[in-house]
């Protein structure tokens, strides 16, 4: 959750509203209520874009998953007993229709660079 929060931090145009720790979330059920995932972390965060200053909404959500049987054949040598880190993240404009891929280029750079960042620590990550 740390290389998570400190990334969104440092990411321009960003201000993280909330962040809910393992030990926040302890006292409830897991993120997500699915069956065999624990909680980690959920980050929640406001992007403003640079012409308009629009607001966009930003929410990371992650957890330990084991992985399934298929994955485990593709799993990266030396990984720990079929466990990753799984990365939920979604991004929305309040305002207007459409927002010509920038929510989808946000995702996709956030999640490159966390996963980039875990790697380094020998985590690996799942995201959807």
């Amino acid at each position: 959750m740390d290389a998570a929060t400190s990334l969104a931090r440092s990411t321009p145009r960003w201000e993280v509203v909330h962040v809910q720790t393992h030990e926040d979330a302890a006292a409830g059920s897991p993120a997500g209520g699915v069956s065999g995932d624990t909680a980690v972390g959920l980050l929640e965060a406001v992007s403003t874009t640079k012409m308009m200053r629009f607001k966009d909404d930003i929410m990371v959500r992650l957890r330990l998953q084991q992985q399934q049987q298929q994955q485990d054949k593709e799993a990266a040598p030396g990984s720990d007993s079929g466990v990753v880190l799984r990365v939920d993240v979604r991004s929305a404009s309040r305002v207007g229709k459409g927002d010509l891929g920038t929510n989808a280029a946000r995702i996709k750079g956030f999640l490159g660079q966390l996963k980039e960042e875990l790697q380094k620590h020998g985590i690996q990550i799942l995201s959807s």
